[in-house]
């Protein structure tokens, strides 16, 4: 696989991006995450160890879409959308298992018990 820094082509290269863009969009809206790539490739592409996880697949395809585009900040909006909602999707399936593995069921008994929202009941401060 060469790699994304050699050159810009604007070509076929643009139209399999997006079919992998499209593909893993699928995913998304099944509420799946994509496969992690493997090691060797995350090291071909320079992806930073603090982003190695499992939304590094659209990572790549972001890098090589600014790349190509010249870092633009208007260009790639989808790619970077996708990334974002992959980032959301894993924030949220770590987030029900963390509350699974402590006991609740869902995520309101676990806002009862961690009082994220202000009890009914009269505070000691009033």
């Amino acid at each position: 696989m060469a790699s994304i820094f050699t050159s810009r082509d604007t070509g076929g290269h643009r139209e399999e991006r997006q079919n992998k863009l499209h593909q893993i969009e699928k995913q998304l809206h099944r509420g799946e995450l994509p496969e992690i790539p493997s090691f060797e490739t995350l090291e071909e592409y320079r992806v930073p160890f603090g982003i190695r996880d499992r939304c590094s697949a659209l990572v790549l395809l972001l890098n090589e879409c600014r790349f190509e585009n010249f870092y633009l900040p208007w260009k790639c909006g989808d790619t970077k959308h996708a990334w974002e909602v992959c980032k959301t999707i894993d924030y949220h399936n770590r987030l029900k298992a963390k509350m699974h593995a402590a006991g609740h069921k869902d995520l309101s008994s676990a806002a009862r018990t961690y009082k994220f929202f202000p009890s009914k009941e009269k505070s000691d401060l009033s």
